[in-house]
């Protein structure tokens, strides 16, 4: 009747912008309760573990990454899971486990994992595409309005050296 506490006891981020093919192990992940992460961090994996230790090599686990998949997605014996190429938002990896029996710890453990966008596709970036967008604009409409100033003002000096050619005729 044991229920066995999931913990996560691992997470290697891959193909990141500083790792240059390494794969970076995070250390402390069983402690953490959120992680925040760059669009650039391409694959992640998840090592988790049912604190049963009798026949631990029949524990079986399940998880479901809330944001991305809303199914739990059982994994037999298998005590890891990796993503790749998810797209910048929030996340919510849940983990459950059971006991060699099938004993099942509904309620598990979760983490919340928040993937930051490109420096391109923050509100920051999109805010400057606006101002550039209505500065070009805004330029355009100057540069017309400014033409049609200088073609009205020719017209005028033309209408002017009209009437001194009449005078002087």
């Amino acid at each position: 009747p044991y229920i066995p506490p999931v913990c996560i006891t691992a997470f290697v981020r891959f193909n990141t912008e500083y790792s240059r093919g390494i794969p970076i192990t995070e250390k402390g992940i069983s402690e953490k309760h959120q992680i925040k992460l760059t669009h650039a961090d391409n694959i992640l994996t998840f090592e988790f573990a049912a604190l049963n230790f009798r026949n631990s090599h029949k524990n079986q686990y399940a998880y479901k990454l809330e944001g991305f998949v809303e199914d739990w997605i059982y994994l037999g014996t298998q005590r890891q899971v990796t993503f790749t190429n998810l797209d910048p938002g929030e996340y919510t990896l849940r983990v459950k486990g059971s006991n060699n029996d099938g004993i099942w710890n509904e309620e598990g453990t979760s983490l919340k994992i928040t993937i930051l966008p490109p420096w391109w596709k923050t509100t920051w970036a999109y805010t400057g595409y606006t101002i550039v967008v209505i500065g070009f604009l805004f330029a355009i409409r100057r540069f017309e309005k400014n033409r049609e100033r200088l073609k009205h003002q020719a017209e005028l000096e033309h209408i002017e050296a009209e009437k001194l050619r009449e005078v002087d005729h």
